[in-house]
C-alpha cells in the first residue's frame, strides 16, 4: 500500500499527521507533495502502472487550493482520498464532497480516526 500526502505547507498539521501514519505504514511508502501540479503527475503515472492500493491524503489550507484540486478530480478518482478540510464551513464540506472521500476530517483533529482507517485499509489488504 502507497500513501500519498499532499500538503502545502510541512508545518503543524502535517507533522501530526506524519506521527499517526508512521505508526502504521513504513516510511518508504509514504510519499509526500507540496505541489498540486506535482501530485497530478504522480497521480497519472500511479495509474498507468495499475497501483490500485494508494490512499491520497489532502490537507488542505483553504477554499481556493480545495477548488484547484477539484479541478483534477479525474486523477483522484484513481485512488482513496482521505480529506482533511480547513473549516467545518457548510459550503467547504460541500465542495469537499465532490472529490468523493472515503473519509473526512478536519484541520483541527487530532487525526486518531485517520490512523484507524489507514490501519483497517492496511489489514483488509493484506488477507
Amino acid at each position: 500500500m502507497k500513501i500519498f500526502i499532499y500538503a502545502k505547507r510541512k508545518t503543524g498539521p502535517l507533522e501530526l499527521l506524519q506521527r499517526k501514519i508512521d505508526n502504521i505504514i513504513p516510511h518508504n511508502d509514504v510519499n509526500e507533495f507540496n505541489n498540486i501540479d506535482i501530485l497530478c503527475q504522480q497521480l497519472k503515472n500511479n495509474t498507468i502502472t495499475k497501483n490500485n492500493k494508494t490512499i491520497t491524503i489532502l490537507l488542505i489550507d483553504g477554499r481556493e487550493e480545495l477548488t484547484e484540486l477539484i479541478k483534477m478530480h479525474c486523477q483522484l478518482s484513481e485512488t482513496w482520498v482521505i480529506l482533511i478540510l480547513p473549516d467545518k464551513e457548510p459550503e467547504t464540506v460541500k465542495l469537499g464532497h465532490r472529490l468523493f472521500p472515503r473519509y473526512q476530517d478536519f484541520i483541527d483533529s487530532n487525526f486518531t480516526e485517520v490512523g484507524e482507517v489507514l490501519k483497517k485499509h492496511k489489514q483488509a489488504n493484506s488477507v
